[in-house]
């Protein structure tokens, strides 16, 4: 293969490429893994502007945080487990389709998270505050809002991007 006919196969390949790229959105999950992996400032940036407080300081990040549960129980995947200075948890999930993103879904994933940072004989006030937050494209609650608690006090979130 002479350079002139390499040279034409590398800008297809780019071009094909670029093709590809530019139908991924933010709210695309693999698209969404990209921008936040490694990237504290933007996970920050998003929980302040979700959560409306500017004075959240995030200190570990972890994209597709694994959340293996013995006993038979149902593991989970987090899209994006972050924990502030506080030791609040947050868990950011980017959630294109609707299907299986309701509230009692939410629930569990609150749940999972009690379970994982609760020790034996810990009193149930030393929990950590938890936010559950769920990114949609859509107003997927049926409330009309683009940010939508889950009920009164809930540490659960639903933000709609559409």
């Amino acid at each position: 293969m002479d350079t002139q006919e390499r040279f034409t196969e590398e800008q297809l390949y780019r071009k094909d490429n670029l093709e590809r790229l530019k139908a991924f959105r933010p709210i695309d999950d693999i698209m969404f893994r990209a921008m936040i992996r490694d990237n504290i400032p933007l996970a920050e940036y998003m929980l302040r502007v979700f959560l409306g407080d500017p004075d959240i300081k995030v200190r570990k990040l972890d994209v597709q945080a694994d959340m293996k549960l013995i006993g038979g129980a149902r593991s989970l995947v987090f899209d994006v487990y972050a924990t502030d200075r506080d030791c609040t948890k947050y868990d950011l999930e980017i959630q294109k389709d609707l299907e299986g993103a309701g509230p009692r879904r939410a629930r569990y994933h609150a749940s999972v998270m009690d379970e994982q940072n609760s020790h034996p004989g810990e009193d149930f006030a030393d929990l950590n505050d938890i936010y559950v937050i769920f990114v949609t494209e859509t107003d997927i609650v049926g409330e009309g809002f683009a940010l939508t608690h889950n009920s009164k006090n809930s540490p659960i979130l639903c933000y709609e991007v559409g």
